[in-house]
């Protein structure tokens, strides 16, 4: 009888362990490039956003509030820490690690904690009766965050294979569904080994929960968006078809708080941010970052060329220019619903203004432009041998 008083007095004295909330966040930052070209990959025809894009993504960033966010869609570690100097309070702790994509997409992280590391699987096996002779698209990335003293996290940004068609697979489903169980192979192997951290896995896993590619991850893991409505899950629309195709997964020791979809209108990507809050146990240690720390991106003025002087751009290809011309065509592509515009002085030389298929509202009386005299700004890509500049906000344009 004394013993178990005196137990039940010491567990009464014992002071609780401190809880904490944790914001993780995912966000597919669509072709994140920089302006220099990679002899390595194939980035030539992707240009570095506009000025007003980046603008716009740091703006979304900050509004995140994150601790840790996961990133898609970037071509480098430089890259990725241009974008972060430029924000309100930028992550004093960057990461990425160079994946398999034949593009240069990789996936990334950035932490208000430190990282410990980080342990890639780009050459984990795939299940070759599904996705023979392939390999993991991009990469899964397992990096180990120290928030606190005794408080570790492992966190493994995703990025699986995407539903563009490709030889022997229409839907590259079997090669997603490879990817898939591949990912949930390199947790359950850290869970093998005794390692009993708690985990998140999230990103963009380019199809929906339902799916068959995804039923192993959604059966194994627990879902932070499984009881929001599905009216406020969706992520992505296409074709007038809205879907949840940005994940958050998580298991061990994190109590779920909230989940929310950032949806915003004219965003600088075509998915919206994901984010989750957590509570944790023990006392999160955030890394400060110093005010010198803290410098903001200034683009350089772009150079100033006219069409009818036919001046040499191939030598600015990925930089950002200033371009005086006529529109001189305005054709439909033949996939997604995006338009083309010729546009110089000669059809023969004439480079082409491209404009994506959720840009379009943008611009008021985009359909009568045709013999409009233009001055447009943004970086110039060269796409199927022809120069190009994409179009995605207002602010590029004047109409002379």
């Amino acid at each position: 009888m004394f013993r178990t008083c005196l137990a039940a007095l010491c567990f009464l004295l014992t002071p609780a362990l401190a809880q904490s909330t944790l914001r993780i966040a995912s966000y597919n930052l669509l072709n994140l490039f920089d302006a220099y070209d990679d002899p390595y990959h194939s980035d030539e025809g992707t240009a570095p956003k506009n000025r007003w894009d980046l603008a716009l993504l740091r703006t979304t960033i900050d509004g995140l509030a994150a601790d840790v966010l996961a990133v898609q869609e970037v071509e480098n570690r430089g890259v990725l820490e241009m974008l972060n100097r430029g924000l309100a309070k930028p992550f004093p702790h960057v990461e990425l690690i160079e994946g398999n994509d034949g593009r240069g997409i990789d996936v990334g992280l950035l932490s208000r904690f430190p990282i410990r590391r980080a342990m890639s699987h780009r050459g984990i096996a795939l299940d070759q009766e599904l996705a023979p002779d392939r390999s993991m698209s991009r990469d899964v990335v397992i990096f180990e965050l120290e928030l606190g003293p005794k408080t570790r996290l492992l966190v493994a940004p995703l990025h699986l294979k995407s539903k563009r068609s490709s030889s022997g697979d229409p839907q590259s489903a079997k090669w997603r569904q490879a990817e898939a169980r591949a990912a949930l192979a390199a947790f359950r192997q850290l869970r093998a080994r005794g390692c009993d951290l708690p985990f998140v896995l999230l990103g963009d896993f380019n199809d929906e929960r339902e799916s068959e590619a995804l039923a192993p991850l959604f059966a194994a893991l627990h879902d932070a968006f499984a009881d929001l409505p599905e009216e406020k899950r969706w992520s992505f629309e296409f074709a007038g078809k809205r879907s949840q195709i940005d994940h958050l997964l998580f298991d061990g020791a994190l109590t779920l708080q909230k989940a929310r979809v950032v949806r915003e209108k004219g965003s600088a990507s075509d998915h919206a941010p994901i984010w989750v809050e957590f509570q944790v146990a023990g006392t999160l240690q955030r890394t400060q970052v110093e005010e010198k720390q803290q410098r903001k991106y200034a683009p350089p003025e772009p150079r100033f060329f006219d069409l009818a002087k036919k001046p040499r751009l191939k030598g600015f290809l990925l930089k950002e220019l200033r371009l005086r011309g006529q529109v001189l065509s305005i054709t439909p592509t033949r996939r997604g619903g995006h338009l083309s515009l010729g546009f110089g002085w000669d059809k023969k030389q004439m480079l082409e203004l491209f404009v994506r298929r959720g840009a379009k509202g943008r611009f008021a009386n985009l359909e009568k432009w045709k013999g409009r005299i233009l001055e447009v700004q943004g970086p110039l890509s060269r796409y199927r041998g022809r120069l190009q500049m994409e179009l995605s906000r207002p602010e590029q344009v004047k109409l002379r």
